[in-house]
């Protein structure tokens, strides 16, 4: 949540401070016709959707076990991709696509690891042998 709100507050006043200088529009001027203020009213809005996208996230780390929400963040390299290829016909690169396999490896490991951890614990709160066929 602090990450978020930080982003947000940074950015809200640097953008209202810089929107009079004429030098960063094109055409040396604020748009003033709708076309102009609608991709700044997108890029609002989608930023604001990304502040609410990373609060949710902090709130789930907080309520759930890491290892079960962990994974989930893995889940923009397949956006990535698949988003890059649809838009842009981008096929990414062999190094890029073994290195998103080690990250998702070591996030499912991570995963099993918690799981056989757990079942430990609860085994030996119960007293019994987590090895043994029910």
């Amino acid at each position: 949540d602090a990450i978020a709100f930080w982003q947000l507050a940074a950015h809200l006043p640097a953008g209202v401070a810089l929107l009079p200088v004429a030098a960063l529009w094109p055409a040396g001027g604020p748009p003033v016709l709708l076309p102009g203020w609608l991709p700044m009213v997108a890029l609002g809005f989608f930023a604001a959707a990304n502040a609410m996208a990373h609060m949710c996230f902090g709130r789930g780390f907080a309520l759930a076990p890491v290892a079960v929400i962990a994974p989930i963040e893995y889940s923009p390299l397949l956006w990535g991709v698949v988003l890059g290829f649809v838009l842009w016909g981008e096929v990414p690169a062999w190094t890029t696509l073994g290195g998103a396999a080690v990250v998702i490896a070591a996030g499912l490991y991570n995963v099993h690891r918690e799981r056989l951890r757990r079942a430990a614990e609860r085994a030996a709160a119960t007293g019994k042998d987590p090895d043994a066929s029910a």
